[in-house]
């Protein structure tokens, strides 16, 4: 698991970012996507080799049902993958936590 400041920095920054952009706008939704990924992308150079390959593979992508927004752990498991997975399949894993949230552009 990261330690703490790793985590601090994860949660802070699913503070800062948006919820997805409502269904009907495809352009702000790839934007927000680009922003989530480039986000777990810094996340990752704070986190070491261990904690990337340790991080559970099987954890599902969640957006808060409060927020609508990506919470802290899932933008920690989006960075470990990134190191195993290519983006085709982290986009396909935040499209789908979208749509099980039910906010944004995949619930279209």
């Amino acid at each position: 698991m990261a330690d703490e400041s790793v985590m601090a920095c994860a949660r802070r920054a699913a503070e800062l970012l948006p919820e997805p952009p409502a269904a009907h706008d495809s352009f702000g939704y790839l934007a927000w996507e680009e922003l989530v990924l480039s986000t777990a992308r810094r996340l990752q150079r704070l986190m070491d080799e261990a904690e990337l390959r340790a991080h559970p593979q099987d954890t599902a992508l969640a957006l808060s049902p409060a927020t609508g927004r990506l919470d802290a752990p899932s933008l920690l498991n989006l960075a470990a993958r990134l190191t195993r997975d290519d983006g085709v399949h982290c986009a396909d894993l935040l499209a789908t936590a979208v749509t099980d949230c039910g906010a944004g552009f995949a619930n279209a």
